[in-house]
């Protein structure tokens, strides 16, 4: 018998898996894409797309001057790199830079070779194939998260949607080259009106009403008086201990799911939280906002959305506690779950992701 052959010598990986646990507060279903912080250098640096497509890591020219690292540190190279629409980008050099993945507890330090570019971009690093086979890590774009082996166990790196998304919309700019910072809508300040079409007519009901317009409207109050709530008694359905005695104070609710009616206007945003027992719906919460000058030019949609977010914030403890089902005939759950939502929907859509929220066709109330 001829000898045996050479036994290649085989790497025991542990096992890396992920759990439910590891999308904890991140808002799904999404396509984000996964954006870190490493520490890179002696920096922290966000916006670290991790890209398993990209066979070489990428550092972007506005990372590596504000890192302050001489350019004579970078090496000449003859290879091309290229892009996304296979054009051959202009680089400037290669340079060795240490990083730093995961926590203190579970950390992977390597040295990689980056590839500084002079292109504008809305992240500040790519963290390509070779830096993935180097930690051994695995990526989940679903969780948003990678894990890789330490001597200490799995160490993982967590995405961040709030950056991904910001980076996103930035990406998709055609005329800007800078990175868009949304800011929080809840604080714009007051756009000009525009011009009436015609003048306004001035009426003054007091003092100095005439008598017969003050008989006609006295008269039409008392010909429409059933229609108005003059009191709690006149307001079928609900129970006027509510009206009276906030339940989130007062009346704790067991574990069932609770349902959230969204209602908008030209000039409020309103929502009622009901609880449903033994085949009826019974009111909670009322929850009503008057809108404010920019407010009042929201599209549908995001006056919806404006309707929710002031529901959650006002009853936090019962959305924290409770399953809310939201009960609209707006298409609210993909709008705040599309990855192209911009602005204040962003901001509000990672604001309620903390909650277990789902959304369900609107239907008849059962009082």
């Amino acid at each position: 018998m001829g000898p045996l052959a050479k036994k290649q010598k085989i790497e025991l990986v542990p096992t890396i898996s992920f759990f439910k646990e590891d999308v904890g507060d991140i808002k799904t279903p999404h396509d984000d894409p996964l954006v870190v912080t490493l520490r890179v250098g002696n920096f922290d640096t966000k916006m670290i797309l991790v890209d398993n497509g990209s066979s070489a890591e990428v550092l972007f020219y506005e990372a590596f001057k504000k890192m302050n690292i001489p350019s004579d540190r970078l090496r000449k190279i003859d290879t091309p790199i290229y892009g996304f629409s296979n054009h051959p980008m202009i680089h400037e050099g290669i340079i060795a830079l240490p990083i730093a993945v995961g926590t203190p507890s579970a950390q992977a330090k390597l040295m990689l070779d980056f590839v500084m570019v002079r292109v504008p971009s809305a992240y500040n690093a790519i963290l390509g194939r070779t830096a993935l086979n180097q930690l051994k890590a695995v990526v989940s774009t679903y969780h948003m998260k990678m894990k890789f082996p330490t001597e200490h166990g799995i160490g993982e790196a967590k995405g961040d949607q709030v950056v991904a998304r910001q980076c996103y919309m930035a990406s998709c700019q055609t005329k800007s080259n800078e990175i868009l910072i949304i800011k929080d809508l809840r604080d714009e300040t007051k756009v000009e009106r525009g011009k009436l079409a015609e003048d306004l007519l001035d009426i003054k009901f007091y003092p100095g009403l005439a008598d017969g317009l003050k008989l006609q409207l006295v008269n039409l109050l008392r010909s429409y008086s059933d229609v108005f709530a003059w009191t709690s008694s006149n307001m079928p359905g609900i129970d006027p201990e509510y009206l009276v005695s906030p339940p989130l104070l007062t009346k704790p609710i067991s574990g069932e799911d609770l349902f959230l009616y969204l209602s908008i206007s030209e000039v409020a945003v309103s929502s009622v939280l009901i609880r449903e027992e033994k085949g009826k719906q019974k009111p909670v919460y009322y929850v009503s906002k008057v809108l404010q000058d920019v407010e009042t030019r929201y599209p549908r949609i995001d006056k919806m959305a404006l309707a929710l977010i002031t529901s959650a914030r006002k009853l936090r403890t019962y959305f924290q506690s409770h399953t809310i089902v939201i009960l609209t005939d707006q298409p609210l759950g993909k709008v705040l779950q599309s990855s192209k939502a911009s602005g204040r929907l962003v901001y509000w859509s990672v604001e309620l992701g903390e909650f277990d929220i789902r959304y369900k066709p609107r239907v008849v109330i059962k009082a």
